[in-house]
């Protein structure tokens, strides 16, 4: 979703592979073997890999293209602060895209928001305001963090011992499922804290931006992290 920069994300790749190849000579050296050598490497690798999660803000703004200067995101700011949200620690990095999107990871003691000019540009005060009060929604409820862990968890158990075709496709379906729950439980926060006119906004603005169709077949939504505008939207109305 945000514009990357393809030499640097191989560059980190390549990084991470140099460390865990790194970890696991030295703990051959030192006497490791079987089992044991594997638990150990695939918990060095998915400490590894919470940690860069965790610190998803740093990786991102490493690999981001057209990161802007920050006098862009003086709207967002001012988004921000009307919301309420000053004590989430919220760091905001204005992309060059030409495409709607707004992201949120860890970092620091705090979260990142990347957010793309073009949402900025075209959405109005009150769809700007429903969007980031989603994005605060996952921060309140530590969604960014919480995948940090199950993707470190995921990394290491893959090391260690193998994930079968069949289970991974298994904790695929799992993780899409989970991240689609998370999207409703965010729109519930947003709820409380702008309102449904202001999430409905948001919702139709980025339908007539995007172009993307309000309605989604359940066999298409099923390989979606994101559930369709129509069932985030009937979630709404029952509250």
């Amino acid at each position: 979703m945000i514009p990357v920069r393809l030499t640097r994300i191989g560059l980190v790749l390549l990084g991470i592979s140099v460390l865990v190849a790194g970890v696991d000579y030295v703990l051959i050296f030192i006497g490791l073997r079987g089992k044991l050598l594997l638990l150990c490497t695939g918990a060095f690798t998915g400490i590894l890999v919470a940690l860069m999660a965790m610190e998803g803000g740093l990786t991102l703004r490493f690999c981001a293209k057209g990161v802007l200067k920050a006098a862009q995101s003086r709207r967002v700011d001012e988004a921000v602060a009307r919301l309420g949200c000053q004590n989430l620690k919220i760091r905001v990095s204005v992309i060059d895209a030409t495409r709607v999107f707004a992201v949120t990871v860890p970092e620091g003691c705090g979260h990142r928001l990347f957010v793309s000019n073009f949402l900025i540009m075209t959405f109005t005060p009150e769809a700007l305001r429903g969007v980031l009060a989603h994005e605060y929604g996952h921060m309140r409820q530590k969604h960014p963090a919480k995948q940090a862990v199950l993707l470190g968890l995921v990394a290491g158990v893959k090391m260690t011992a193998g994930i079968p075709l069949l289970a991974g496709l298994a904790i695929l379906f799992l993780y899409l499922w989970m991240l689609r729950e998370w999207e409703f439980i965010a729109d519930s926060e947003a709820l409380r804290l702008a309102g449904s006119e202001s999430l409905k906004k948001a919702f139709h603005e980025y339908h007539l931006v995007s172009g993307d169709t309000v309605e989604a077949c359940l066999f298409s939504e099923v390989f979606s992290g994101h559930p369709s505008f129509a069932s985030r939207l009937a979630r709404i109305a029952r509250r």
